[in-house]
């Protein structure tokens, strides 16, 4: 699968509409409708979510006697495992014909050891985990001072998990309920996205801080 992902498929032309930049890959993305663009943002939040790439390879396959070719919207990876997600509106989803196309795609994808689901609206921007991605995606680029990830253990150290309000009074700095929801952001504390963040949501240290 590898080698597949590797592979360079050109967007097609005249399509691109717009780029995102990927905090967790580090990088512009290519995003041929908003719908795949806000499937981006959703994936760059989630913590699960290790990297993700748009038409990562060609995939041949199968479709009632006659081949055809599948350019995946999304290769996303996790710990080991890796997901195919075909981004598009619920009213295209159900189309007989996609349905069908869909089963006969999941079949080619399963032969090679990948996943695949299908992403609508309502999955990508199902509340109240969408207003907790825009919220968190506004603290992406928020200077975290000097706060190391050992000062960071040290506030965790006695606790499993602190509220944002609580974290908040410990970090002592100008912006920070910002700078905690930073935290948030980058991996390196988790939150419940099920639920809307407040000052009494509580956030919990991740295994992630090498980086930081």
């Amino acid at each position: 699968m590898n080698d597949l992902a590797r592979r360079v498929v050109t967007r097609s032309k005249g399509r691109v509409v717009g780029h995102f930049y990927s905090h967790k890959n580090g990088k512009h993305l290519q995003w041929e409708s908003q719908l795949e663009r806000d499937c981006m943002r959703v994936l760059d939040i989630l913590p699960d979510v290790e990297g993700f790439s748009e038409q990562p390879f060609a995939l041949p396959y199968d479709f009632n006697g006659v081949e055809k070719t599948y350019y995946p919207d999304l290769l996303v990876t996790k710990a080991e495992a890796e997901t195919v997600i075909e981004v598009k509106p619920y009213a295209k989803s159900i189309i007989p014909e996609a349905v069908e196309r869909f089963r006969h795609i999941e079949c080619a994808l399963h032969e090679l050891g990948v996943s695949f689901e299908v992403w609508t609206e309502k999955e990508i921007r199902r509340e109240p985990r969408w207003s907790n991605v825009i919220l968190l995606m506004a603290t992406c680029r928020r200077p975290r001072d000097m706060l190391s990830y050992d000062d960071l253990k040290a506030i965790f150290a006695s606790e499993a998990s602190l509220t944002v309000g609580e974290l908040s009074l410990r970090l002592k700095s100008r912006e920070a309920r910002g700078q905690a929801l930073s935290f948030v952001s980058a991996g390196f504390l988790g939150v419940d996205l099920e639920l809307p963040i407040k000052q009494d949501s509580q956030v919990w240290l991740l295994d992630r801080g090498a980086g930081l």
